[in-house]
């Protein structure tokens, strides 16, 4: 078989299995959801409804550090992400959409650390439709996944070639990665 054609099916393979997997979980688990899967994004309407922005931030920064409750509750990306974007436009999936699209940068960024073509990333996408635990919980509310997301920036920090030439980008980039761990589930902080 021909490159293209292998690309192509790769891709109609994995795009068939991800998006019938991800189909299926969302009619089994149709409109509920556990309280839990929206806390976060209620905590950081909270925050953003009754602070002004800087102070919702600076709360934030301040409690994730110093405060005993789970993630969720304080984080930048698990409360006040979705917070604002319910602000926005109020829908009780933000918080789920924003996990997803976490989930789908994790991903991509695994895919350039490890430099995987384009026409061949389809892999990646096979890899993530071969397991059903992360299928469930990149659409669950709360973000499980997101703590690998620390890991797969600095497994790309690491790796990328281009990145060992750009000395600054690399410093900054782990200023960040070192800054993420904070912000999601716990299993992020092993990333520190």
């Amino acid at each position: 078989m021909p490159p293209r054609a292998v690309s192509v099916a790769g891709w109609g393979l994995a795009l068939a299995s991800v998006g019938f997997s991800l189909v299926a979980r969302i009619v089994h688990r149709g409109p509920y959801y556990p309280g839990f899967d929206v806390v976060g994004a209620a905590n950081g309407l909270f925050l953003l409804s009754t602070r002004s922005p800087w102070a919702a931030v600076r709360e934030v920064f301040y409690q994730s550090r110093h405060y005993s409750a789970p993630f969720p509750y304080f984080g930048a990306l698990s409360a006040l992400l979705p917070g604002a974007l319910t602000a926005l436009c109020p829908w009780e999936y933000w918080w789920h959409a924003v996990t997803f699209v976490l989930f789908g940068v994790t991903l991509g960024l695994i895919g350039r650390a490890v430099a995987v073509p384009l026409r061949d990333a389809w892999v990646v996408l096979l890899a993530w439709g071969a397991s059903g635990a992360l299928l469930s919980f990149s659409l669950a509310g709360l973000p499980w996944v997101n703590g690998f997301l620390p890991h797969a920036l600095a497994l790309w920090i690491v790796l990328d070639a281009r990145l060992r030439r750009r000395w600054l980008a690399t410093v900054v980039l782990c200023l960040v990665a070192s800054e993420l761990p904070w912000r999601v589930y716990e299993l992020g902080k092993t990333a520190c």
